[in-house]
């Protein structure tokens, strides 16, 4: 899930870059994709913190922290 999402951000990434170099940042279509770009990048931040979590902490963080 998380390889897809980050082949998913590389790719808008590089439409919104390349885009931006012809279209004003003000451009509707601009501003969808990168809306978009950061829901896919919270997204996975999101994911990743909770793949941390559940590695470092099991299911009871308190018991390695007391």
């Amino acid at each position: 899930m998380i390889k897809k999402r980050r082949k998913q951000i590389i790719i808008k990434k590089t439409i919104l870059n390349f885009l931006l170099g012809y279209l004003s940042p003000s451009n509707k279509l601009i501003i969808y994709l990168s809306q978009d770009l950061d829901k896919l990048i919270s997204k996975t931040q999101k994911n990743i913190y909770r793949k941390y979590i559940k590695k470092h902490f099991g299911s009871n963080p308190l018991k390695k922290v007391a």
